[in-house]
C-alpha cells in the first residue's frame, strides 16, 4: 500500500488489516520527483493502463456546486478515498 498524502492533524490507521494481509505500507509526502520521473506522471500512466483502479479509488462523485459538501466529507470521519467534483 502506498500512502501519498499530507495531513494537518494526526490520523489513526487500523494496523490489523496490514498484519492479516501481510501488507507493506510505503509512506510518501505529496507528489515529488525521482529518477524515473514525476510521481504524478507515473500515477496518470498507471490509471491509463488500468482504469479499474480509478473506480476503486474514487469513492464519491459530486457536482461542482457541492464543493462545500465535498470539503465537509473529506474533513469528516466518514470513509472516503478520493472525492471528485464534476462540472
Amino acid at each position: 500500500m502506498l500512502l501519498v498524502a499530507g495531513y494537518y492533524s494526526d490520523k489513526t490507521i487500523q494496523v490489523l488489516p496490514f498484519v492479516v494481509k501481510e501488507l507493506t505500507c510505503i509512506w510518501g509526502t505529496f507528489y515529488g520527483h525521482h529518477a524515473a520521473g514525476r510521481a504524478f506522471d507515473n500515477a496518470a500512466a498507471l490509471l491509463a493502463q488500468w482504469p479499474a483502479v480509478a473506480r476503486t479509488l474514487i469513492t464519491h462523485r459530486l457536482p461542482m456546486h457541492a464543493v462545500d459538501e465535498a470539503f465537509a466529507l473529506v474533513t469528516s470521519s466518514a470513509p472516503s478515498i478520493k472525492v471528485v467534483l464534476e462540472p
